[in-house]
């Protein structure tokens, strides 16, 4: 876990930040590609994210061009002096098909085969295989880009809790449907340590991604 007593700046790579919450978040059902608006309460979660992100000193924001995504992104990148911030299609979550919009309850089963079956897509939608190298196709060369400039460490990347759970799981080694995410509005942050590993720590409370499908 974060230490406030470190300087952060020097040794953090990236901010992974879980976009606002949003009236399907209240209505539990599997948002997906559903394209919602923030609540209230979400725009409230993004002006929180982005006032705890100001010890860090962020130089750049990424989000999908989901309108939950880009609400909070924006918010993020003018509470942090007006840093430049870019969406991209890539960041989004899973293209789930015909289980969007359907109660989590009722796609929770459905949701696993799609993990544990990674080449199979969702009914009309798209494949783990084909999320995960959409999502890291993008993510990755932003982070490396972090790793090596200075003027873009630490990059914040603003996108959905199947997103962040991937990462999780990629640093933890586990499979991703053990993958665990901040709430609406939660940040992670990616660390590069002094023994040349870098790490995924949570700045509050986390839920498995099975928990909210």
């Amino acid at each position: 876990m974060l230490n406030p007593s470190l300087p952060p700046t020097g040794r953090v790579l990236a901010l992974l930040v879980r976009h606002g919450r949003t009236s399907l978040n209240k209505k539990r059902v599997l948002r997906a590609w559903e394209d919602v608006v923030l609540e209230p309460e979400g725009e409230a979660d993004a002006y929180i994210a982005a006032n705890k992100l100001k010890i860090y000193k962020p130089k750049m924001v990424y989000s999908s061009d989901l309108k939950r995504d880009s609400q909070t992104a924006f918010i993020i990148a003018e509470v942090n002096n007006n840093i430049p911030y870019e969406t991209d299609y890539a960041l989004r979550t899973a293209d789930m098909g015909q289980l969007s919009g359907m109660k989590e309850e009722a796609t929770r089963e459905r949701v696993m085969q799609w993990y544990q079956n990674p080449s199979q897509p969702a009914p009309s939608g798209e494949s783990f295989n084909a999320f995960a190298k959409r999502f890291w196709g993008f993510y990755e060369p932003k982070l490396n880009l972090a790793r090596d400039v200075t003027a873009f460490r630490p990059s914040v990347f603003v996108s959905h809790g199947r997103n962040i759970a991937y990462v999780d799981s990629s640093y933890r080694g586990v499979p991703p449907e053990q993958g665990r995410m901040p709430f609406p509005g939660g940040i992670a942050v990616v660390r590069a340590n002094m023994d040349g590993m870098e790490t995924l720590d949570f700045l509050a409370e986390t839920e498995a991604i099975m928990e909210d499908v």
